[in-house]
């Protein structure tokens, strides 16, 4: 039959021949199309409506540009590579995701930017027309009736809780019909409140809590956990929050042991629904502790959402906070297997960036006085530039140390007699309310913000642009010489831009890897080398905080580091540049002595979800409940999945694996040892002496010949040869081996030996058969042949307390020394190294040693 054309124009309903004409709306063309055409033209008039559709989509380029990361175990990196999630650390976009960021111009668009989701939302439109064109009526027929089903799952509401528009107190959720704000002495009507958009969400966090513990294997991890927390299997090493000293205390130990019992953390922040947009929106998300940093994601709960403003913390937390009193008190009963369980929540940790600790802890902010939260300096305010600014001088003895009960006091006091605010503190916080919390100890001084996006940020901008002064880099080219020369290993997931460009947009991942590893080479000769050393003092003892593991010694050293580093800020850098990130640095150690290591509980994971959220959208008008059933949605469909795909056949549940990756993009690294080779193969021939040095680690292996791979897999890593790296801009070749002694080695070839064949030239070789080429399962026979790199100790440079060599970490490859090939086992492969050569072209080596967690 002919196909039938789409009118672009009619007239309007009633109106005179000749009046004015105008689209035909899609709902009415499609009537039309189903009265006019019949049963026969189905086909067509599915074919035509989704033309109509993609006609009626607009597909901005523009969104191409903020490509916020898919949750696709295969992802292309900017070097054209392919990172498996099951294999390895793949790229995360933390775009916009930094408070600080919010204000300055939006940074150069990269080709390591994943899909948008509005893209992805297509696809499945069009997935599902493509779908019921072969088999009519097998699923839903487009995305809002898709949801319609999928939202019958689900066992989460989104509860509306109304404020009143003048002063934003809580005027009681959908279900009250007396609106009645005492403060204002005003009633309000609730549609009155939904037109003026005077409300925010909030979904429970017990069924949430509920739906993981019985639908996945949340419980597992838990209890393993708790296991070890109470028999004390951590040989005294700082590293998640449940190795630090707070956590370990009798109280909490006792709640441990009470039952199913287990702890939480939340966290809040403004995130902007776009760069183009002033308003924001706050969540509130939930993270579990006795998990590891790379299984948070995958469990993370969204509990409140406050859009468009900056919330009052007294309305916007008051649902979470009786929420949480009734989870600590009463608890919550879950059945997994058949068993019952009650287990109770109690929350430990507020991860908040300085502003939204201030606001919510309600206390005076760090440009005022009295503005640290942790302690009792006043601060000082001096002349800077065209203004002032409060500084924080490091003094002696140290300023005394806020507490729960003191701060309790002291809004009491400031209420009482109805003061601006007292040491600081401005009043009484809805934190106070929080069973079992400490509202100065349980608040992280997040090192994201005050140590990344702060004290990096802060030096870098005064190296670059303090213009005359002694520590003035003239040209921001010698630093970038280093910098776009680097190819960095899978697990450093930016890679390095031109400091001179973008200086002012880089991200906290950028200034973590500045701080670590490029920073000690490119200012190396650059800056002056009083200030370089003091500059060493600060990139030690974050090099032994964000370890994997960190000994009590090694806390106690950073310690001394870091207060060296504050106390000559003022003598080097000028009083006014004493600021408060500078100052807040020594409370990042305590938090570490109560709560762990930095990377245990910092904003990272919590601003990469604020970043997802925002792109949970894709309309202006209810934002917020498209944010909120955006989320709940995804878990729906883990949900009915898990219903259904356990029945299916092997390569459905394959498939279904594929495409469903994990929430966290990365691997937990303390999984059990798995080397696997990936990529393409192909035959060759081992010299004499690769083939004597794998006599020595396979002594019954007497074929010359084996499989050769240019990448390979091992506990979640990638690796892979020097002739591979060389091609793109990432290196994973450079590793270290060795349990006792550490050695540094290239990774030449990966090879897979086979035993059964017993030849020893290539007439009779089995492998060399092309009937025997096929696909290999068995790898227990890999191993890598590599060349030990030669390497010697830098000069030394000594910090007089610390008794520390500030340099140790530095390396310098000498390239001129032969060494001979060597076979090494992937097992006792350790970590990575970075290459970096400096202005000279001399070449050093780096560790990266490091936990980094999801950004």
């Amino acid at each position: 039959m002919a196909p039938i054309k789409r009118p672009k124009r009619y007239r309007r309903y009633g109106a005179e021949p000749g009046g004015e004409a105008c689209n035909i709306p899609r709902s009415t063309f499609n009537g039309w199309l189903r009265t006019s055409t019949g049963e026969q033209s189905q086909i067509a008039e599915s074919a035509r409506a989704a033309e109509i559709n993609a006609d009626d989509r607009n597909t901005d380029e523009d969104n191409r540009d903020h490509l916020p990361l898919l949750h696709h175990p295969y992802i292309i990196d900017s070097d054209d590579e392919f990172y498996t999630t099951s294999q390895c650390v793949v790229v995360a976009g933390d775009e916009e995701a930094h408070s600080h960021q919010q204000s300055t111009p939006s940074p150069t668009v990269t080709d390591d930017e994943p899909i948008h989701p509005s893209l992805v939302w297509s696809c499945l439109d069009s997935l599902l027309h493509l779908l019921n064109l072969m088999v009519p009526g097998c699923v839903p027929k487009n995305n809002y009736f898709f949801d319609k089903i999928i939202g019958n799952f689900t066992s989460h509401r989104i509860v509306i809780h109304f404020k009143c528009p003048a002063c934003e107190s809580y005027l009681g959720r959908e279900e009250v019909t007396n609106l009645h704000c005492t403060l204002c002495d005003l009633n309000y009507e609730r549609n009155e409140l939904e037109k003026k958009h005077s409300y925010f969400l909030s979904s429970s966090l017990e069924s949430q809590l509920r739906d993981m513990l019985e639908n996945t294997n949340l419980w597992d991890h838990i209890s393993k956990v708790k296991q070890d927390v109470l028999r004390g299997n951590f040989n005294g090493n700082i590293g998640e929050v449940y190795t630090g000293g707070s956590y370990q205390r009798p109280k909490v130990k006792s709640f441990l042991s009470a039952g199913d019992n287990f702890t939480a953390t939340f966290s809040t922040d403004g995130v902007r629904y776009s760069k183009s947009s002033n308003k924001e929106f706050w969540p509130v998300t939930v993270t579990i502790n006795e998990l590891n940093v790379f299984l948070k994601p995958s469990f993370m709960a969204l509990t409140a959402l406050w859009s468009d403003s900056k919330p009052k913390p007294e309305t916007f937390l008051l649902p979470f906070v009786q929420e949480a009193q009734k989870l600590d008190r009463e608890g919550f009963t879950w059945v997994r297997n058949g068993i019952s369980h009650v287990s109770r929540v109690r929350f430990i940790i507020g991860v908040l960036d300085a502003p939204a600790r201030a606001m919510i802890a309600n206390v005076n902010q760090f440009n005022g006085e009295y503005g640290c939260g942790y302690c009792l300096d006043p601060g000082t305010r001096v002349k800077k530039g065209d203004g002032h600014v409060q500084v924080y001088p490091k003094k002696t003895p140290l300023p005394e140390l806020r507490t729960h009960a003191m701060t309790l006091q002291h809004a009491t006091i400031c209420a009482a007699r109805n003061l601006t605010h007292f040491r600081g503190v401005k009043g009484p916080s809805i934190l106070f309310l929080l069973p079992s919390f400490n509202v100065i100890s349980g608040l992280s001084p997040d090192y994201m913000h005050c140590s990344l996006l702060g004290a990096t940020f802060q030096f870098l901008k005064l190296w670059l642009t303090s213009t005359g002064a002694p520590y003035y880099i003239q040209r921001a080219e010698w630093i970038d010489q280093v910098l776009l020369s680097i190819k960095p290993p899978n697990e450093i997931r930016r890679t390095p831009r031109s400091i001179a460009k973008f200086l002012y947009v880089l991200k906290a991942s950028e200034h973590r890897n500045w701080l670590l590893f490029y920073s000690p080479i490119a200012l190396k000769g650059i800056l002056s080398s009083t200030y370089y050393k003091h500059w060493l003092l600060l990139v030690n003892a974050f090099r032994l905080l964000l370890g994997k593991n960190l000994t009590i010694s090694e806390l106690a050293t950073a310690r001394i580091l870091i207060h060296r580093f504050i106390e000559l800020v003022s003598s080097l850098y000028g009083q006014e540049n004493s600021s408060y990130n500078i100052h807040i640095l020594q409370h990042v150690i305590e938090h570490v002595e109560r709560w762990g290591a930095p990377w245990s509980s910092s904003s990272f994971i919590f601003e990469d979800a604020g970043g997802m959220l925002k792109n949970e959208f894709h309309g202006t008008t209810y934002v917020n409940h498209q944010i909120f059933g955006r989320f709940l949605a995804r878990r729906n469909y883990r949900n009915i999945s898990r219903k259904f795909i356990p029945f299916a056949a092997d390569e459905v549940r394959d498939f279904y694996d594929f495409l469903d990756s994990p929430l966290s993009s990365h691997v937990d690294e303390s999984s059990n040892f798995i080397c696997q080779p990936l990529g393409g193969k192909e035959i060759v021939l081992l010299s004499a002496s690769e083939w004597l040095a794998v006599k020595t680690v396979i002594p019954n292996s007497n074929c010359m010949f084996a499989f050769s791979y240019k990448r390979m897999a091992v506990k979640g890593q990638q690796f892979s040869t020097k002739f591979y790296s060389e091609n793109y801009k990432r290196d994973n070749s450079v590793v270290s081996y060795g349990e006792n002694v550490r050695k540094v080695h290239e990774i030449l070839k990966i090879i897979l030996v086979h035993t059964k064949c017993n030849c020893r030239n290539d007439k009779n070789c089995l492998i060399n058969k092309k009937d025997r080429t096929g696909q290999q399962s068995d790898y227990s026979n890999v191993i890598v042949l590599a060349k030990q790199l030669a390497l010697s100790r830098v000069p030394s440079i000594y910090d007089p307390v610390s008794s520390l060599n500030l340099t140790s970490f530095i390396q310098e490859v000498k390239r001129n020394v032969v060494s001979q090939i060597v076979v090494i086992d992937p097992a006792l492969i350790q970590f990575k190294c970075l290459l970096i050569r400096d202005m000279n072209g001399l070449e050093y080596c780096l560790e990266n040693n490091f936990v980094f967690e999801k950004d």
